[in-house]
This record gives C-alpha cells, sequence and structure tokens, in this order.
C-alpha cells in the first residue's frame, strides 16, 4: 500500500494525508478500526522499505508541540485517534 505500488491501493486513496515525506497520518476511531486498518496494511505490504505503525490518544496527540517555519503552531483539536504510517 504505497503510492508507487501498481495495481495497488495508495495510502492517500486509503484516506491518510501525508504529513512529511514518506510519513502518512489518518484518524480511526476506536481501536477495532485501528486494528483493521493494520491488518489491511500487513495484508498489502510493499515489496521494498519499512512500515512503522504508532497509535496516539488524543491526549497524546493534543500535547505534540510543532514548530514550523511560522513559530509555534496553534495546540491541535482532539482526534478520536490518530493512525501514523
Amino acid at each position: 500500500m504505497n503510492e508507487g505500488r501498481p495495481g495497488g491501493r495508495s495510502l492517500l486513496d486509503e484516506g491518510f494525508e501525508r504529513s512529511q515525506f514518506s510519513v502518512y497520518a489518518r484518524f480511526v476511531n476506536g481501536k477495532e478500526a485501528f486494528q483493521a486498518k493494520v491488518e489491511r496494511i500487513g495484508r498489502n505490504l510493499p515489496d521494498k522499505g519499512d512500515i512503522q505503525i504508532l497509535n496516539f490518544t488524543d491526549r497524546q496527540y493534543r500535547d505534540i508541540v510543532h514548530f514550523s517555519d511560522q513559530g509555534r503552531r496553534a495546540s491541535r483539536k482532539n482526534p478520536e485517534q490518530l493512525a501514523l504510517f
């Protein structure tokens, strides 16, 4: 499930957004939905490369400090659950 995989659905097609080069994020609602997404990705692994999946709670996501060219960004809205791929 990567963008360059012919015939396969890309992470973008699966509703993920690219947060930086080779890092994709998607909100999922609940542990069951998270596990289903992990299993789906596991069934569609690319031929090369590594995949690491992180699970953040809404509080952990809210507490992320983000700096960019514009300086410190405002706090984020709490999601139900975030999955980063």
